[in-house]
């Protein structure tokens, strides 16, 4: 998943860098660059605005890809109890 994604990010991280040099986040659905903005919460509100709740890529423009992770947060977890501490 999102593999697509990162491939676009990683043809288009100099441009992105280049064009923001204070930095920030790239939001990526499928081959689609919605945009930068300088802090995560922002991108991530942007990106649900735009395609609602799936999944898409919200990469620091000046993260080393050496060390990828990704999360996801359209899991869901079957037979998960919520505690409530009283």
């Amino acid at each position: 998943m999102l593999e697509k994604e990162l491939a676009v990010f990683k043809t288009k991280q100099a441009e992105l860098r280049a064009a923001n040099p204070n930095g920030g986040f790239v939001v990526i659905k499928d081959d689609e660059v919605l945009g930068v903005w300088l802090n995560r919460t922002d991108a991530i509100k942007e990106g649900i605005s735009k395609w609602g709740n799936v999944s898409f890529l919200v990469k620091n423009i000046n993260d080393d890809l050496t060390h990828v992770v990704n999360f996801s947060r359209n899991l869901k977890f079957p037979n998960v109890v919520s505690h409530v501490a009283k």
